[in-house]
C-alpha cells in the first residue's frame, strides 16, 4: 500500500503469509499486494525507499537505517558533496507594530469637547450684534 496509495502504511496480515527476500522478511495487507510484489520485489522495493526519502519517518517505522545508512545527514556534509534530496530550511522572523505614534499632522485649532465649541459660536454670534464705538 505504501507504493499504491501515495505512502499510506497499513498492518500487515501474517495469516496471508510472510515472504521472504534477500534474508528480509515482507508481509501484505492483501493477497493482491502478496502477489504483486512476488512477480518484481526488486521494483517495489524501490519505490518504497523513493517514498521513504520523501518521508523520513517511514524510515523508522519500516527500519530502513541499513538501506540509507551511507547518507550523511545535511548537518554533516562537506561542501563539495551532492544532495540526495533538497534541504529544506526554515528560519524565524518577527515584526513589530509600534504601538505610540507621534502623529505629525497635529491640527492646533481643533477641539473636540462640544461645550467648548458652543461657546466659541456664541461669542462669535455675540459680535455681530455688538457694534463698535467708532461706528457710532
Amino acid at each position: 500500500t505504501i507504493v499504491k496509495k501515495d505512502g499510506l502504511l497499513l498492518p500487515g496480515n501474517p495469516d496471508i503469509g510472510i515472504l521472504k527476500h534477500r534474508e528480509k522478511f515482507y508481509i501484505f495487507s492483501s493477497n493482491e499486494a502478496a502477489c504483486s510484489f512476488a512477480e518484481n520485489p526488486e521494483e517495489y522495493i524501490s519505490q518504497v525507499a523513493e517514498k521513504a526519502k520523501q518521508s523520513a519517518e517511514l524510515i523508522q517505522l519500516l527500519e530502513l537505517h541499513q538501506q540509507f545508512s551511507s547518507i550523511t545527514p545535511y548537518s554533516e556534509m562537506k561542501s563539495g558533496e551532492k544532495l540526495l534530496v533538497k534541504a529544506i530550511t526554515k528560519c524565524d522572523s518577527s515584526t513589530q507594530t509600534d504601538t505610540h505614534l507621534v502623529e505629525t499632522n497635529i491640527v492646533k485649532s481643533y477641539e473636540w469637547n462640544e461645550w467648548e465649541l458652543r461657546r466659541k459660536a456664541i461669542k462669535l454670534a455675540n459680535l455681530r450684534n455688538k457694534v463698535t464705538h467708532s461706528m457710532q
